[in-house]
């Protein structure tokens, strides 16, 4: 007599559950960093335009300040000048 399991039909249908639930979970993984990545440039954009509020009567102050911050974070000064322009809307 062999120890060895044979696949059934039940058997099947657990695997393919397993599957789904493998492609489901992946699913609400990706939109929870999509989600996560939205609430960051808005917060991101918030502080930025909060600071930038201050200064408003120096008129390249914004674009001096994206450029220190860009460098200092290793982006680009533009993806902070978008962030608060999503902030904003």
């Amino acid at each position: 007599m062999s120890n060895e399991l044979v696949i059934t039909d039940e058997i099947t249908i657990l695997i393919e559950a397993i599957k789904e639930e493998i492609v489901k979970g992946k699913q609400r993984i990706e939109r929870t960093i999509a989600n996560e990545k939205t609430t960051t440039y808005w917060n991101i954009g918030k502080y930025l335009y909060e600071h930038l509020l201050n200064y408003k009567d120096r008129a390249e102050y914004g674009e001096q300040l994206f450029k220190i911050i860009a460098k200092q974070l290793n982006t680009h000064s533009r993806s902070l000048s978008t962030a608060v322009q999503f902030y904003e809307t």
